[in-house]
């Protein structure tokens, strides 16, 4: 039961670790496709427009066996590094969506007041533009981050032993479910909160910036 146990929780810790470097780095990803998106440059655009266009259509299991068997040449390694590069280029896809989107909700004529009032680009991008964009992607970004955590059980597929497969093996079934339930909802309410503070933290200083301005 104490090796279990031990199992267990570093499946637990496996789980939580990929689900976090894999947001964060599928966040950045996601990020400079989005740019590239934006580009005024045909090119550029263009490429980023056929690599998300691709990425996103491959399923993440597919994407993990394609990765472990052209880098490794075993399906079954175990490499969590597979695992990390081929989920977070899934969810990278997801996201560059949502980033879009946001960018899309922000009006053109408040970027045009911004800049008619004497603030830079940069200035209107972090205090007019990416309140609005991140205010908009909030609940999307959560569940993004719920689905990142859900999807790291398909790199059981190639031998890592992550939370849901150290689950599996508890000779109660119904035990096993249930603490698979228990970690995910735990590891889901983390994120939600986190990122949730970040979204009201930035909202707060671009309003306190904004106020200030309008003093002077």
């Amino acid at each position: 039961e104490t090796l279990m146990a031990i199992k267990i929780l570093a499946g637990l810790g496996i789980t939580f670790f990929l689900t976090i470097v894999c947001f964060v780095t599928a966040s950045l990803i996601g990020i400079m496709t989005c740019a590239g998106f934006c580009s005024r440059n045909k090119v550029i655009r263009t490429i980023a427009k056929v690599y998300n266009g691709i990425i996103i259509k491959i399923p993440p299991l597919v994407m993990l066996m394609l990765f472990a068997l052209i880098i490794m040449g075993d399906r079954n390694n175990g490499s969590i590094l597979i695992a990390y590069i081929g989920l977070s280029l899934f969810v990278a896809a997801n996201l560059t969506g949502v980033f879009f989107g946001g960018v899309c909700s922000v009006a053109d004529g408040e970027i045009e007041a911004a800049r008619t009032i004497g603030m830079s680009k940069m200035q209107t991008f972090f205090h007019i533009m990416l309140p609005q964009i991140i205010e908009s992607i909030v609940p999307v970004y959560m569940s993004m981050f719920v689905m990142c955590m859900q999807i790291t059980s398909v790199a059981s597929v190639i031998g890592v032993k992550e939370f849901l497969s150290t689950t599996d093996g508890i000779s109660n079934a119904v035990l096993g479910i249930v603490l698979s339930i228990v970690g995910y909802f735990l590891i889901g309410t983390l994120g939600d909160f986190v990122i949730t503070r970040m979204g009201k933290r930035k909202h707060i200083k671009s309003k306190d910036y904004l106020e200030k301005s309008e003093v002077r």
